[in-house]
């Protein structure tokens, strides 16, 4: 019976010791599963400037990107500056508002993998 009892204890330790892993285990499957397997690590950066049409930056301008798939938005830093990291690749419409200033939109614009598009955008004041 002690003989027994010995092959217990280590496998009661094991599946503690697996037990307590587990949270540990299923964070790191969320981190790294993120996105689905068909577009995991192919994506793309969409990233550029506003200004006006004396070539100021344009602070908190809107801008907006959308696919048949997708559509997100940020707003432009003090610098003028947006950036749309982790798109998948696809055609993109990318629009910018700004009040006082007359919004624009640009259809077609292409995103590809392990690719960064920087653009420059101009707003012209009402």
């Amino acid at each position: 019976m002690g003989r027994m009892q010995g092959t217990m204890v280590p496998r009661q330790i094991v599946w503690r010791i697996a037990w307590s892993a587990l949270p540990l285990l299923l964070l790191a499957a969320l981190l790294l599963g993120r996105g689905s397997p068909a577009t995991a690590g192919t994506i793309g950066i969409l990233s550029g400037t506003v200004t006006g049409a004396n070539g100021v930056p344009i602070a908190r301008a809107t801008v907006k990107v959308a696919s048949p798939t997708l559509s997100v938005n940020t707003f432009t830093d003090a610098k003028g500056r947006f950036s749309f990291r982790l798109l998948a690749p696809d055609k993109y419409v990318v629009a910018v508002t700004k009040d006082g200033y007359t919004p624009i939109s640009y259809p077609g614009i292409a995103v590809f993998a392990y690719q960064q598009l920087v653009l420059s955008l101009e707003l012209t004041e009402l």
